[in-house]
């Protein structure tokens, strides 16, 4: 029971903290802030946001016992990151806050720039006859 309970705060418990946090600031109002930055500033924060989400979603779904998901856990993260990304963005009119699709289109490329490098990291690390454990 001990082993379960450590592997899922090892795995899934970075994730759920994470997806917590995001939903918490979709809740707060920012209006304008009056920092200056760059005019697409907001979307590269989004952007990301969403490939860390992406990165924490591959690591759950690496540690799966079927080695074939593997191999394509960072699409399915990619997927589960701007399908969050979706409810997210709808979430937000709920809560007095613009549903913006650029913002979901920005949340959606960043998690697709991240599965982009995370498939080049399963393509040098995993190979099909390694019996290692993968986290």
């Amino acid at each position: 029971m001990a082993a379960r309970l450590n592997r899922w705060f090892r795995v899934w418990a970075p994730a759920v903290l994470y997806l917590a946090l995001i939903t918490g600031l979709s809740h707060i109002r920012f209006g304008r802030l009056s920092i200056r930055t760059f005019t697409y500033a907001d979307k590269v924060i989004h952007g990301f946001i969403y490939a860390l989400l992406c990165l924490l979603l591959f690591r759950i779904l690496r540690a799966s016992r079927h080695r074939w998901f593997v191999r394509w856990a960072p699409l399915v993260a990619l997927v589960l990151a701007s399908a969050y990304g979706v409810i997210d963005e709808w979430h937000q009119s709920f809560v007095g806050r613009d549903c913006d699709p650029a913002d979901w289109l920005a949340d959606t490329i960043g998690a697709a720039l991240m599965a982009a490098a995370l498939m080049v990291y399963v393509e040098i690390h995993d190979h099909p006859g390694d019996e290692r454990e993968v986290y």
